[in-house]
């Protein structure tokens, strides 16, 4: 079916300055798609807020009120597991400086390229959750010290810095 043209090249093609399409649903919500001299956007007709933009001028998608991607994780809280095998920090820092980026993330190549954006989040928050997992060993480690420390030297009194000096 055509809508301002004579012979479609689709099941439906609307033709025109600025075709918009607008659906309604029976609660009465609406949403228009349509092209805003290139860009193509999606908008709640409530509100009037622009809920998806794709413009071919800045190969940008911009979505409002966030992403939200449907999948399985495959690895996110895996570095709790007690059958987790966790490097040290130093195997880590190893393999990180070895080869500029964080293992569990991977190469990121720069320029006009597409990445998986799901394994690269779920990568990262792999990467942090075993980051908290070292913190939390770095500051067991400091308290053994600190006690250590205190059992040597007694405390010493801090040194009050409001105090003028002579």
């Amino acid at each position: 079916m055509g809508i301002g043209t004579i012979n479609p090249s689709s099941q439906l093609e609307l033709n025109g300055a600025l075709p918009d399409v607008t659906l309604t649903d029976t609660s009465g919500d609406s949403y228009v798609f349509g092209n805003n001299n290139g860009t193509f956007r999606i908008r709640n007709t409530t509100d009037a807020v622009t809920m998806l933009e794709i413009s071919p001028t800045t190969h940008t998608v911009s979505i409002n009120n966030g992403l939200m991607i449907t999948g399985g994780c495959t690895g996110c809280d895996a570095v709790f597991s007690p059958d987790w095998e966790l490097e040290s920090i130093e195997e880590h820092e190893t393999k990180m400086y070895k080869n500029s980026y964080l293992p569990g993330v991977g190469q990121t190549p720069e320029g006009n390229i597409s990445i998986n954006v799901f394994e690269k989040v779920t990568g990262i928050l792999q990467e942090l959750e075993k980051a908290h997992i070292y913190i939390a060993q770095l500051n067991k480690n400091i308290k053994t010290l600190e006690k250590r420390l205190e059992e040597v030297e007694p405390p010493r009194k801090l040194i009050n810095l409001d105090r003028q000096l002579p």
